[in-house]
């Protein structure tokens, strides 16, 4: 089934956890703000409530516990339409008190298009990996961030 259920903000990616621990899946969307929407039931959405985060016309987002405490972080991939690709990308550390834009961290990145999380070494936290996909700047690095249990990257 495809539902249409967020005409806005318009997003250019988005993923999906469950943020806050209340049993309901939170949407992250990744466009000109980052935008955490509360989770309220199955496909069911507070976009009333939602929480804009600053980024920098965010292109991609994922969204993993990144400093091994038990909640869900943020991360948004950023992009100003090719006019420089040494951006950062921006990790929100997530609270018992939610997500702050006082809480961040930027990460130096070289014209990633997307990002992914996981654990490449069996060891917790997990890892972001920014991705550069082809274009004039393919010969741009692959960053992968290896994070210790302390959230330090």
């Amino acid at each position: 089934m495809i539902r249409r259920f967020c005409p806005k903000p318009k997003a250019r990616d988005f993923a999906i956890a469950d943020l806050n621990r209340d049993g309901h899946p939170d949407l992250v969307l990744a466009g000109d703000a980052g935008t955490i929407v509360p989770g309220t039931g199955t496909l069911r959405f507070a976009f009333d409530r939602a929480l804009k985060l600053p980024v920098q016309h965010a292109r991609s987002c994922d969204a993993a516990d990144l400093d091994g405490n038990g909640e869900p972080n943020v991360l948004f991939v950023n992009d100003n339409g090719g006019e420089t690709y040494d951006l950062q990308l921006y990790v929100y550390w997530n609270s018992p008190d939610g997500f702050s834009a006082t809480r961040r961290k930027e990460l130096p990145s070289s014209g990633a298009t997307s990002a992914a999380i996981g654990d490449a070494d069996d060891d917790p936290p997990g890892r972001a990996h920014p991705q550069r996909h082809g274009g004039p700047s393919a010969a741009h690095p692959t960053y992968i961030y290896f994070g210790s249990a302390k959230g330090e990257y």
